[in-house]
């Protein structure tokens, strides 16, 4: 965890908690790291380790091996979002891009926030074309629960959603929408990769915590990026209209709780 903290944070560790360390010990560590897909950001506090307190044998090696990986991987996915993003606007398309890619901008170095697949939402009268394209690169086209589409693009998943933030409440899922149209605007597409605005963004990245705390289990990875995410954001939307949102949508105890959790670890 003190990794974890120095690492979305750009600070050192503290060191006394390194001393004494088995090999075994940063074995765990390094195991716990991948699967909570935070190498990179575990990594760069890593790194500001004095060497005395590093491990020995093996394990420096494959971390930096993993972190390449990532950072390797992570540049051919931002070539291919660009190029999945181009030619859907030039199809009169108006893609956002969720999570991944989109979050990694509020970090210190994009880079090592490791990335999954790629994220797409368009309107509900984009998806059809939207799945038009997707053919044509991927005939094997796969529908999921949540009625969103993925297929193959650049050697990456890439996966087309209906809504932008999934919530079953009827009346919570109406106000949503509300606040989309409110927020969301078709502007041409002019070489950036379009993303939620900041509002939008907070409330997508929050729920998804929360339906992972009420199904598959909170990673630690989802809980850096609220946490960069907030920090990058601030000022930037109305902190009382994020309040108000809350309510509507039903989602202000799990706000408290979840602020409080990163405020306190």
């Amino acid at each position: 965890m003190e990794l974890v903290r120095c690492g979305i944070a750009g600070a050192a560790p503290r060191q006394g908690l390194f001393r004494g360390l088995s090999g075994a010990d940063w074995e765990t560590i390094y195991t716990l790291a991948r699967r909570q897909t935070v190498c990179g950001i575990c990594y760069d506090a890593y790194c500001k380790l004095p060497d005395s307190l590093l491990p020995g044998g093996t394990l420096l090696p494959r971390w930096v091996a993993r972190v390449n990986a990532i950072e390797t991987s992570n540049r051919a996915m931002g070539i291919a979002v660009a190029q999945l993003v181009e030619s859907l606007g030039a199809m009169g398309l108006h893609p956002l891009l969720q999570k991944g890619l989109s979050v990694a901008r509020f970090y210190s170095n994009p880079e090592l926030r490791e990335c999954g697949d790629i994220d797409l939402w368009l309107p509900a009268d984009e998806m059809d074309r939207a799945i038009d394209f997707a053919r044509q690169h991927d005939s094997r086209l796969k529908s999921h629960p949540d009625a969103s589409i993925s297929f193959i693009f650049r050697g990456f998943v890439v996966e087309l959603h209906r809504r932008l933030i999934s919530l079953s409440a009827p009346r919570a899922a109406h106000r949503l929408e509300t606040y989309i149209r409110q927020y969301y605007s078709r502007r041409p597409l002019a070489g950036s990769i379009p993303s939620p605005a900041p509002l939008l963004e907070l409330l997508l990245l929050s729920v998804h915590i929360m339906r992972h705390a009420f199904g598959t289990g909170i990673g630690l990875r989802q809980l850096c990026d609220y946490m960069r995410a907030s920090y990058m954001l601030r000022g930037q939307y109305d902190a009382a209209e994020f309040e108000r949102a809350c309510e509507e949508l039903g989602i202000s105890r799990w706000i408290a709780v979840l602020n409080a959790f990163l405020v306190k670890h």
